[in-house]
């Protein structure tokens, strides 16, 4: 759909940007003259009364009134507003909406695919445990049952009154501090490496690991149960992934022999 407006109009709505085109005035005149022609029987009243809409007074600007924005982008074309979107161009009609669509317009399919999962027994409740209970947890990752040994919870207490309750950032921005390198340089050394990062959780490590060590191009053999973590850092990482069957040597070497260039092999270390 498009709409078009007479040549001394037509310099009015121009972006700023498009008066240093080289293309002279009588030439962007003479489009829009030839695009009137065309579209001319393609108007209606609605992209008049759309056009009208996104024009609003600029006093800033000798000429009157300008659109609200200028449509740059095909994404802008599509959504945007009745307007010459490039210098020496005729104007494009997008469609506006009149209103914001309601709740049930918008996210009902979110309510559809919540009552199919409640139906399929999908719909998982969760439990909050209280900080004492008579219950033993077989099921958390405190592994080595530090989470309320007495040093490591005075520690928390000494570290939260000194640095507060939060590192205020992300470690890329302002959220690293001294405590976080000193805990990773302490971790380097006690497994023997070189370097060690430390991550907010398991799944933030296992996505970082898989997209550091593999890139487009290079091949990623993923055992068919690894955990939705190491999943995720195949696909995040655009690698070639080559699923083989769970515990399968022999699955695993035949992937590696159809790449020559760089590949890894990514597994979990316990299968839950």
């Amino acid at each position: 759909m498009s709409f078009t407006r007479r040549p001394n109009q037509w310099r009015r709505t121009l972006p700023a940007a498009a008066t240093t085109s080289s293309r002279s005035s009588s030439e962007v005149a003479s489009t829009a003259r030839a695009s009137s022609r065309v579209g001319s029987s393609r108007r209606s009243p609605l992209s008049t009364s759309v056009f009208s809409r996104s024009m609003k007074a600029d006093p800033g600007l000798p000429d009157g009134p300008r659109p609200r924005r200028v449509c740059t982008t095909e994404t802008d074309r599509r959504v945007g507003i009745a307007t010459p979107w490039a210098a020496g161009r005729a104007a494009r009609v997008c469609p506006l909406p009149t209103k914001a669509p309601g709740g049930t317009m918008a996210f009902g399919w979110i309510d559809e695919q919540a009552d199919a999962r409640r139906r399929a027994g999908l719909v998982r409740t969760l439990r909050p445990r209280p900080a004492d209970s008579p219950l033993l947890d077989l099921a958390s990752n405190d592994y080595l049952g530090l989470a309320r040994h007495p040093e490591v919870t005075e520690g928390a207490a000494r570290a939260a009154r000194t640095w507060g309750g939060g590192a205020t950032g992300s470690r890329l921005v302002t959220g690293t501090t001294e405590l976080h390198t000193e805990l990773e340089r302490e971790l380097a050394e006690f497994c023997g490496f070189e370097a060690a990062l430390v991550f907010s959780s398991g799944y933030a490590a296992n996505l970082a690991a898989v997209t550091a060590l593999a890139s487009h191009g290079s091949l990623i053999v993923s055992d068919a149960g690894n955990h939705a973590s190491l999943i995720d850092g195949c696909r995040l990482a655009r690698a070639t992934t080559q699923v083989v069957a769970h515990a399968d040597p022999e699955a695993v070497r035949k992937a590696l022999g159809t790449h020559e260039g760089a590949a890894v092999l990514v597994s979990d270390t316990v299968f839950s």
